[in-house]
This record gives C-alpha cells, sequence and structure tokens, in this order.
C-alpha cells in the first residue's frame, strides 16, 4: 500500500519541482550556446542495407532527444544548443519521440516545446535545446531561430535544386522575429575547388553545393536583416573566417561560432552569453539580441581545428549528404 501511494506521488512531487524551479529561474546565466547542431542523421537510417551500414559507420548514434541530452547536458553548466531543421521538422520529430523517455530521468521544462524544451537533473543547471532552421535559398544558407513557425519546402522528390527566393525567405523570417544568422558566408565551396561535390549534390537534388553560404553582394544589400554572421564552422576555412570578421566589423553586424556537425562536436566551438531569458519565447530571442550586441561580458570560443575545419568530419558530412535520403535528416 505505501509503495502504492508513492507511485502515485512521485509524479506530482515532479511537478511541482519542476514548476517551482522554473518559475525561480527562467534566466539562465553564464551560458554556453551553439547556434547549430545538426546532428545529420535522426533517429531513422536509410532502408537500402549497404546505405544504412555505411550510415553507421559515419555516424553511428541514431538521435533522440535522451541521446543529445545524456552526451550534452552538464550539471555543472548551462547550455543551448539550436537544433536545426532542413526540409522537415526534425526538431518535432526528436521532441515528440522522445520526451516521456527523457522524463523518467531528468526534470523537463516543456511550457514552449514547440520552440524550446530545458531538461535539468537538479534544477540548477540546465541544457535547453531550441528550434532553428537552416533555409536553404537560390543564394545561400541562413538560419531562422527561436520560432515555431515551419518554413514550407518544397517537397524532396521534386528535386530542390534551386532553393527559395532569398528575399522572400529573408522577409518570411524577418516577419516571424526569428533570430537571422548567416551559415558559413562567403564561401569558395562552390566554385571550382569542388566542382564535382557541387555536380553530385545538384544531380540528387540538395542546393546545398550550389550555393552554400551568401557572398559579399548579399551580405551587404540584406544586412539590415541579419543579426549576426556566422564566422567559425565544421563548414569554414581559415580565409573565409578572417573574411567573414572583417565584413562583419565593417557592416556593424555580430558573429558567432558554431559546430555545425555532428552531435559529438557539439559546443566544441561555442558562443557564451552572461544570461538568456527563457521565460518567453519573445524573450529568448530578445535576450539573445542583447547578448550578441554586447561585447562586453560575451564572447566565442573556436575549437574546431583551430580555424582550419577539420578535415575527417568535413569527408564524413558531405559523405552523408549524398549517401542519406534527406527524409530522414
Amino acid at each position: 500500500m505505501k509503495s502504492m501511494i508513492w507511485e502515485i506521488l512521485l509524479p506530482q512531487r515532479k511537478i511541482y519541482k519542476l514548476i517551482l524551479y522554473v518559475s525561480l529561474m527562467p534566466i539562465l546565466k553564464n551560458v554556453k550556446v551553439d547556434f547549430q547542431v545538426t546532428g545529420w542523421c535522426s533517429e531513422q537510417p536509410p532502408k537500402n542495407k549497404l546505405k544504412k551500414l555505411i550510415v553507421e559507420q559515419l555516424e553511428r548514434t541514431p538521435k533522440t532527444i535522451k541521446q543529445i541530452t545524456d552526451t550534452l547536458y552538464d550539471i555543472d553548466e548551462n547550455r543551448v544548443i539550436f537544433l536545426t531543421d532542413y526540409y522537415n521538422q526534425k526538431y518535432k520529430r526528436v521532441v515528440s519521440e522522445g520526451l516521456k523517455e527523457v522524463e523518467r530521468k531528468y526534470l523537463v521544462d516543456s511550457s514552449h516545446s514547440d520552440t524550446f524544451i530545458g531538461i535539468s537533473k537538479n534544477g540548477k543547471n540546465w541544457l535547453y535545446i531550441v528550434r532553428g532552421i537552416e533555409i536553404m535559398t537560390d543564394q545561400g544558407h541562413f538560419l531562422a531561430a527561436g520560432i515555431s513557425d515551419q518554413f514550407l519546402f518544397k517537397p524532396i522528390h521534386t528535386k530542390y535544386k534551386g532553393g527559395p527566393n532569398l528575399r522572400r525567405a529573408l522577409t518570411w523570417a524577418k516577419e516571424k522575429d526569428a533570430l537571422i544568422i548567416a551559415s558559413h558566408p562567403l564561401s569558395e565551396y562552390h566554385k571550382w575547388k569542388s566542382p564535382i561535390v557541387s555536380g553530385l549534390l545538384y544531380i540528387v537534388g540538395d542546393p546545398s553545393g550550389m550555393h552554400l553560404g551568401l557572398d559579399e553582394l548579399n551580405i551587404r544589400k540584406y544586412a539590415d536583416f541579419f543579426d549576426a554572421l556566422e564566422k567559425h564552422s565544421l563548414s569554414m576555412s581559415l580565409k573565409q573566417r578572417l573574411k567573414v570578421e572583417a565584413l562583419a566589423q565593417e557592416l556593424h553586424i555580430p558573429t558567432v561560432v558554431n559546430t555545425d556537425g555532428t552531435l559529438d562536436l557539439a559546443l566544441t566551438s561555442y558562443n557564451f552569453f552572461r544570461e538568456i531569458d527563457f521565460s518567453s519565447r519573445e524573450r529568448l530571442r530578445q535576450s539573445v539580441r542583447e547578448g550578441l550586441k554586447h561585447e562586453r561580458g560575451n564572447y566565442s570560443i573556436c575549437k574546431i581545428g583551430n580555424g582550419n575545419s577539420n578535415l575527417l568530419e568535413k569527408i564524413k558530412h558531405i559523405a552523408i549528404n549524398l549517401i542519406h535520403n534527406r527524409e530522414y535528416y
């Protein structure tokens, strides 16, 4: 009888504790932030046996919210990752399919689960997972983050090669008040240096290789749209990074560093914020913008290859794109 009463009361106690923690701590202090964690594969492998075997060797860990939490949660730090959607709603799928499993082990703040969820063991330090979208436009990529709205891509089977119009996509993101970050801008990846990879990605219907990063003309033209420019990630070279830093300084646009790779790489490069407010979606975006504008007390740590992309990880990244159907990203 005593054990039955305890089983009934335990879930209630967890709920009351969570309400108390969230009400007292909507603002995280001293936060490590990674604005682009792709995780590449999601939880469903390719159906083809050979492709499945190759993908498992390239990235062996299925992406569930429990796996993300077990890998990235740190009981001594506040951390935030932006889990990036592509064609499909990866964030929504990962959260909805694995939340119950996480709740057995962690405290969970799911009050704004369409945009972000918070996970903690002690109610003191948190891992927040925030929804982001990498929109692959006809001129290059950008992130639209911190919103619940889904950008409507063309179905995969129509050979999504050109991407949506850049101005329309940026206008959509601005109207939604999304955090807008130019992904790996000023890229030379699509030029003569890698025509074979670009051609292969074009054939399989993926615009990544054709228009990976926005060029200088478009950055200047749409400068008022951007909350930040990405200046460092797996997809960027040292030369590219220096060019982005110079352009960002000229245009007075903040810069961020991201990993843009596997789950194991997440937060190896990160942005440090003095505080981020998770009391609402609007306050999340506002506090991030405030942090980006105030360099004092906020900074970035670049660790991937000390400024040069890790060659092995880049090869794996390209291979995943060619082998794995985007439907499962």
